[in-house]
């Protein structure tokens, strides 16, 4: 998923809290992207295949277990009296990320940060038309379900 379409999700969650400012919406999406530096010090993070430059460790901030340890935290968070829905934006904001994540990236979402071998993701970016197709009709999406 494209950074673009991850900041448009921003959207959606604005229609649902409209009291929390926009950038901590864009941050509840992009948070997980925001961790990825701390996963700079992994050997073989960054590595080049048929010209395609893939994320070689996404397990700390991309596996389903990181996904639901945040579900976790930010609710007991949002449940101890958060203002506006702040904490809870963002526990929603971190879901989308990944689910959009499953659909789009290659199999690189391990289901925990210690596992090895079993990892998820539709790959629909291996189809360019088809990703094409699917990250523009997403977009509008969101756009049009802010405007309504």
């Amino acid at each position: 998923m494209y950074a673009i379409n991850h900041a448009a999700t921003a959207l959606l969650l604005k229609k649902k809290f409209p009291a929390v400012e926009m950038i901590w919406l864009l941050i509840s999406v992009q948070l997980i992207e925001l961790l990825g530096p701390l996963q700079l010090s992994w050997p073989g993070v960054f590595y080049v295949e048929h010209s395609v430059v893939h994320l070689g460790f996404l397990a700390w901030s991309h596996s389903i277990f990181s996904t639901l340890s945040w579900q976790y935290w930010r609710g007991l968070l949002s449940t101890s009296g958060s203002r506006n829905g702040h904490w809870e934006c963002h526990r929603v904001g971190h879901s989308l990320h990944i689910i959009l994540d499953l659909a789009l990236h290659e199999q690189d979402i391990q289901l925990t940060p210690f596992s090895t071998g079993l990892a998820f993701g539709l790959n629909i970016q291996s189809i360019p038309l088809l990703a094409i197709i699917v990250e523009t009709g997403y977009g509008i999406f969101c756009w049009w379900y802010f405007k309504e």
